[in-house]
C-alpha cells in the first residue's frame, strides 16, 4: 500500500521477468498520484513495443479522463477505438471535434 517500495517490487518483477505481475504492480500504481504518471508511460510503452492494442486502449482511457484537454491523447485514444472497433460512435465524434 505504499507506492515507493510498490514501484521498487515492480522493478525487480519486471528485471525477473514476470510480465504478468509487473503489469499489475503498474496498473496499481496508477492509481497513486505520485507514481501514477510513470507507470502510465511505463505501460503505454510496453503496449506499443508489444503490440498490444488493447492494452494501449485501455491505458489511454486512463490518460483521457486525467487529461481531457491533451489533444495527443484524445487524437491517439480516437485512432485505436477505431482500430479496435471499440466504443466506435465516440471516437467518431472525438475524431471530427479534433
Amino acid at each position: 500500500n505504499q507506492p515507493p517500495y510498490l514501484s521498487a517490487l515492480a522493478r525487480a518483477v519486471a528485471e525477473w521477468g514476470w510480465q504478468k505481475e509487473t503489469m499489475e504492480l503498474l496498473w496499481t500504481l496508477t492509481k497513486y498520484p505520485q507514481t501514477q504518471a510513470e507507470a502510465l508511460q511505463e505501460l503505454y510503452q510496453r503496449g506499443a513495443d508489444g503490440g498490444d492494442t488493447l492494452g494501449l486502449y485501455r491505458v489511454l482511457q486512463r490518460l483521457a479522463e486525467l487529461h481531457p484537454d491533451d489533444l495527443r491523447i484524445q487524437n491517439n485514444l480516437a485512432q485505436v477505438s477505431l482500430l479496435l472497433n471499440a466504443d466506435v460512435e465516440r471516437a467518431r465524434k472525438l475524431a471530427a471535434d479534433l
